[in-house]
């Protein structure tokens, strides 16, 4: 004779294999609040093992020197950029003028010796200003001009192919 057990709800005997009781259509087995609570415990579980955890163990804005408060944040970044602008200075100095760059830096004391002489080499790069680019590769055969909300977009083309393209005066892309 096969085993059989109580249903847990109707209390009938039904086979001890059923996973599901023949008259009251119950599922045997694990109760069902399990299913609700087992979730419900780990995620208290993790809750707990997550507040256990240090913050910041071995804080990274101190090894980097950096400050803790968003005021101090922007005080090092003016800091940062000040000593970047008097090391391009310092480094500038050391870069001699040609004869060329020393006529362009005569009406332009702003620009570094660098961008003088490569104007003076007829270079252009990117980030530069219209200024500059007219300075270095002369008046272009024509411009394409594109106004919109966000500002005015230019194509400079001149022979031989090449273009440039500025966004509000300030080489953006180029095609040689």
């Amino acid at each position: 004779m096969a085993e059989e057990k109580k249903c847990k709800y109707c209390s009938m005997d039904i086979p001890d294999s059923a996973k599901i009781c023949p008259y009251c259509r119950k599922r045997q087995g694990i109760p069902m609040f399990v299913f609700i609570l087992a979730p419900i415990a780990a995620l208290i579980i993790l809750f707990i093992i997550f507040l256990s955890i240090p913050p910041f163990m071995g804080n990274e804005n101190i090894k980097h020197g950096l400050p803790s408060s968003y005021e101090t944040y922007e005080e090092k970044a003016k800091q940062v950029a000040e000593e970047l602008k008097r090391k391009q200075i310092e480094n500038d100095s050391l870069i001699q003028l040609s004869d060329r760059g020393k006529e362009i830096k005569a009406s332009h004391q702003d620009w570094t010796n660098q961008q003088c002489n490569d104007i003076a080499d007829k270079k252009v790069w990117l980030g530069m200003t219209a200024n500059q680019a007219l300075i270095s590769w002369g008046k272009p055969k024509k411009v394409n001009k594109r106004v919109s909300s966000s500002g005015t977009d230019e194509q400079w083309v001149y022979p031989g192919h090449q273009y440039l393209y500025f966004e509000n005066d300030i080489l953006k892309s180029l095609q040689q």
